[in-house]
């Protein structure tokens, strides 16, 4: 049976927290860009304020230009995910007009996701690699960094059982 549902940007963002969230590499990757950096980025920064304010300007250039780096790249990074997250959004909602329908769903040994009328794609149990699930998304791995996303509150719960079925007769018990 093909279930038929809209997705929205704040999917798509459930979806990435999810994806970062999915093993303890990505954890890791995920703690140090966005959360490491950036406190490094505040801690050159304010080493520069106190050297500029307090020292004037006693740090070598080397070393200005280095917090000054430092502090840029540690910023820079968290403060433009929001504008990187909805451009990505953006980029995918332009090969389909907004609010079309994304249908999914099993025929025999094949998982079809579409827009109908624009594309399809069809997965057979083999091509799943991997299968995450949180209160409000589920992922289905296709490759090791490619996806496709299920919003929970879009799917009726029997979807998504009809999904995990499925899935474990070829991948034992999904995550």
């Amino acid at each position: 049976m093909m279930y038929e549902y809209a997705m929205t940007l704040q999917d798509f963002k459930n979806a990435q927290i999810l994806c970062s969230r999915r093993s303890k590499k990505s954890r890791l990757l995920f703690l140090l860009w966005l959360r490491v950096l950036p406190v490094v980025g505040i801690l050159s920064l304010l080493a520069l304020i106190w050297d500029i304010k307090l020292r004037h300007f006693g740090f070598t250039s080397a070393v200005g230009g280095i917090l000054v780096g430092l502090a840029w790249f540690g910023l820079s990074i968290p403060a433009m995910r929001p504008f990187y997250i909805r451009s990505l959004y953006r980029q995918m909602k332009n090969v389909w007009p907004e609010g079309s329908p994304i249908e999914i769903g099993i025929e025999g040994d094949e998982l079809i996701s579409r827009v109908p009328g624009m594309s399809e794609g069809r997965f057979r149990r083999q091509a799943i690699v991997d299968f995450v699930e949180d209160d409000e998304t589920a992922l289905l791995y296709v490759a090791k960094k490619a996806f496709l996303f299920l919003p929970k509150r879009a799917l009726p719960q029997v979807a998504i059982q009809e999904i995990k079925a499925w899935l474990q007769l070829s991948m034992g018990s999904p995550s």
